[in-house]
């Protein structure tokens, strides 16, 4: 079996009750492309990815350079496999020995930093060049995140109950370790830099806490008020606000002093990704319950938007922030204006969605699958 990959081309805030403005189901909207040579699309069969079996075929992670113009993509074959859009490999990195979890680049695109297994973080060149190994965590590593200066690397391990790591730790490009810091059972994923890169927001997993920390450590606030587990956290663009959503179906929105300014209640099951507008307007939220809403922070109005069939698992904004891309467990890409109508689906998946970018202009959104099977067409085709 190979992998496939091809790539799509398309281009109050006082606390209160959030009013439902719009509700749009579209499960039976008829503008469907599953041909992926219609038009101005095109397939690309990536034949160089190794021929695996059962879980060691799941990609585990994918990233996007800066400049739109290379993919990396890794999982359970120990490999980073970097390709441009035109289906060349452009370098296979090997060095981990066990599945890897995560992987990242730097936001200057020159470097990629991985996570395995094996609780090792490695730092590379675009060559596959090893520049560091950072070791420290006693759990798998399933997070990565450059400050924005691209200087630092933050990196979670899942603090399970049985060892205790509860930590996030920070790093310099050369492996030292600059801060470790404490947070509790269950944070493993939402970690954020603030746009400025001063600060660090953590979700505090099973304690339904949210803490903001500068880059020594030191705590600056704790949020509290959610009930559930918090699977996500997010800065707004001008790094003012924070949002944060939990496994109770709750989104909250608190300021950098842990005031809490706004409960949006609609959601049914886990909340798990947060996407701010780029202007900070508004907030996209999904969840397992299938469902996009948008909330207007201004006027508090939301639109739901329904037409997946099984949960969300990724959200992008277009550049201008005219348009949402949403990808799904239902192996669906769709494309949504800001009123609540759907644009597009796009149906060349066969597995669930795992993660879509819009490139740096938003003329085109590469979406990959858990499978590694991606999709390409141009913004004219819709």
């Amino acid at each position: 079996m190979k992998y496939i990959i091809s790539a799509l081309i398309l281009t109050g805030l006082a606390t209160g009750v959030f009013k439902q403005v719009r509700a749009i189901d579209n499960a039976n909207f008829n503008q469907e492309y599953s041909d992926l040579t219609y038009g101005n699309c095109r397939s690309i069969e990536m034949t160089n990815m190794p021929i695996l079996d059962n879980n060691d075929r799941i990609i585990k992670a994918v990233d996007f350079s800066p400049d739109s113009q290379t993919i990396a993509i890794a999982g359970g074959d120990k490999l980073v496999h970097l390709w441009d859009l035109t289906g060349q490999e452009l370098a296979v990195i090997k060095g981990h020995t066990n599945t890897i979890e995560a992987v990242k680049f730097s936001p200057d695109g020159q470097k990629l930093a991985t996570a395995d297994a094996d609780k090792l973080v490695h730092l590379w060149d675009l060559t596959g060049q090893e520049l560091a190994v950072i070791k420290g965590h006693t759990n798998t590593v399933f997070f990565l995140e450059f400050s924005p200066d691209g200087q630092i690397l933050a990196t979670a391990s899942l603090a399970s109950v049985s060892d205790y790591e509860r930590m996030v730790r920070l790093w310099d490009l050369n492996g030292r370790e600059i801060a470790a810091i404490e947070t509790s059972i269950g944070t493993f994923k939402p970690v954020k830099f603030s746009p400025d890169g001063q600060k660090l927001a953590t979700a505090g997993g099973a304690d339904g806490k949210v803490r903001l920390w500068d880059l020594s450590g030191q705590e600056l606030a704790v949020m509290k008020g959610h009930k559930g587990w918090v699977n996500s956290v997010v800065f707004s663009p001008d790094g003012q606000k924070l949002a944060s959503g939990d496994s109770d179906a709750m989104v909250r929105l608190w300021d950098l002093s842990g005031q809490e300014l706004a409960v949006m209640k609609g959601h049914t099951q886990w909340v798990h990704t947060l996407v701010f507008s780029p202007d900070g307007q508004k907030l996209a939220t999904a969840s397992s319950d299938e469902i996009l809403r948008l909330w207007d922070l201004a006027s508090k109005e939301q639109i739901i938007m329904k037409g997946h069939t099984r949960g969300i698992n990724t959200v992008a904004f277009s550049s201008d922030g005219q348009s949402i891309a949403t990808g799904s467990g239902d192996g669906t890409v769709r494309l949504w204006n800001l009123t609540g109508q759907e644009l597009a689906i796009m149906k060349g998946h066969t597995r669930p969605v795992h993660s879509l970018f819009f490139n740096s202009n938003s003329q085109s959104i590469i979406s990959v699958s858990v499978y590694g099977r991606t999709i390409i067409c141009d913004r004219g085709y819709f």
